[in-house]
């Protein structure tokens, strides 16, 4: 099932759609996500609460503006190949969208997993 929205068509099939919930999918709809980067989400979305919380919380909601910064320096630093995946993820999120849309969509991360 596709409903039409200002952005375009989105799948909300639940059966093509299992990980994403219904809070997700406002959320691409109320923020104007663009249908190429909606994978971004549902890859963040596949790493573990706990990790997203430890590691993404703070980096958006103490940072701000400076977040893709920090984001940055996080790749550069860690040894850790899932974080490091991960922070590329919500960099490339971040510099698409900013930091307000990255750090409301970690808090519905967080609610959500």
């Amino acid at each position: 099932m596709l409903e039409e929205t200002k952005i375009g068509k989105i799948n909300l099939n639940p059966a093509e759609n299992i990980s994403r919930s219904v809070t997700l999918q406002n959320f691409i709809i109320e923020r104007g996500i663009k249908d190429e980067d909606v994978g971004l989400i549902d890859s963040l979305a596949s790493f573990p609460k706990d990790m997203i919380i430890m590691e993404l919380h703070n980096t958006f909601n103490m940072l701000r503006e400076r977040a893709s910064n920090e984001l940055e320096n996080l790749i550069q630093n860690t040894k850790d190949e899932k974080k490091k995946e991960m922070y590329q993820i919500a960099l490339k999120f971040c510099n698409k969208y900013n930091w307000a849309v990255s750090y409301s969509l970690i808090r519905k991360l967080e609610g959500e997993l």
